[in-house]
């Protein structure tokens, strides 16, 4: 998952990327909506790009 940052460490955009090789829609939103609620820390960058590893465990 691709993520952008801003400079207040708070992730502005969260979208799945080309390496995904999940196609659960479930699974997709869940990771958007918790990759979302990530805090970095402050950065004098304004904008910083960045990615995000979920991997999910099947029962």
């Amino acid at each position: 998952m691709s993520i952008r940052v801003n400079g207040a460490g708070d992730v502005i955009d969260a979208y799945i990327n080309g390496a995904s090789n999940s196609d659960n829609q479930c699974l997709i939103n869940h990771a958007i909506s918790y990759a979302e609620t990530v805090q970095f820390d402050a950065s004098d960058k304004k904008e910083q790009l960045g990615t995000i590893t979920f991997l999910f465990k099947g029962k």
